[in-house]
């Protein structure tokens, strides 16, 4: 089985705090390579389980720049990752809220994704990094 870190299992179809958390794969090959390590065995139907959704939902991730978990391991948990970066521009860590959210849609999380995005840019500054 992949590792993300020493004893901590990779599973970058379902923890989007990895997915934000690590570099981006070079391309699907990289992707590819991972998933045929493990598979991609559904927690709960909302799993992403095949190359091309999860493909789009890495790109996603970068362009928004916070990824979004909604129930993809847990029936009715939701969570919003957002980097956070030092002086050199590194990711260093990641802030995560995790949640009993109704809804992604909602306004109670769409201001969960508001704050934790405004938080971990604030932790970045106070790190040293300047966008």
């Amino acid at each position: 089985m992949p590792y993300f870190s020493p004893n901590v299992p990779l599973f970058p179809h379902i923890d989007w705090q990895q997915q934000v958390n690590r570099p981006a794969p070079t391309n699907d090959a990289t992707v590819r390579y991972l998933m045929n390590g493990q598979g991609m065995d559904p927690f709960t139907p909302h799993t992403i389980v095949d190359l091309a959704t999860l493909t789009e939902e890495l790109e996603r991730i970068r362009q928004w720049g916070y990824a979004i978990e909604n129930g993809e391991y847990k029936i009715g948990l939701r969570s919003v990752s957002a980097p956070v970066f030092d002086r050199e521009g590194q990711m260093r860590y990641t802030l995560t809220v995790v949640g009993l959210f109704r809804h992604v849609a909602s306004g109670e999380f769409e201001e969960a994704v508001d704050m934790v995005c405004a938080a971990a840019g604030s932790l970045s500054r106070e790190l040293g990094y300047h966008a």
